[in-house]
């Protein structure tokens, strides 16, 4: 990337949209494995489906945290990971309001209690970011 002293505004949202991105599409690949292979094989393991998508995650956020260089870097990409995983959730509750949807209190309240269960899945990778923010040298968050 650039200098790890290097903490400029410009370099935190880079490392949060690369990160945050990074992370993401890493948990699709995992989704994508998952649902390539259980229609593949007869006897998959279905429990592997709900562990590979956040374990490939979480490897990518390990790597991903070290190349960063920088604690400040390494916490922007864990904001900029919740940011973008939830986002498409929360963007749907205004675009369901602006177009004229049915019962929009429902909706939002619906939409609102599907982010618990995303959110767990979210933890494994956060916790690598964390755990990154310990041994990545740098200065302190």
């Amino acid at each position: 990337m650039t200098d790890s002293r290097d903490n400029s505004f410009r370099t935190l949202v880079i490392a949060a949209i690369a990160g945050g991105a990074g992370t993401v599409l890493a948990a699709r690949l995992g989704s994508g494995i998952w649902f390539g292979a259980s229609f593949a094989l007869e006897s998959y393991p279905h429990w592997l489906g709900l562990a590979l998508p956040p374990v490939i995650a979480t490897l990518f956020a390990l790597a991903v945290s070290f190349l960063l260089g920088s604690r400040l870097r390494v916490l922007a990409a864990l904001i900029g990971y919740w940011v973008i995983a939830t986002a498409p959730i929360l963007i749907s509750i205004p675009a369901h309001l602006l177009l004229g949807g049915e019962n929009p209190a429902e909706f939002a309240q619906l939409r609102l209690v599907s982010l618990v269960p995303m959110g767990l899945t979210l933890l494994v990778p956060s916790a690598a970011f964390l755990l990154a923010l310990v041994f990545v040298s740098g200065k302190r968050a």
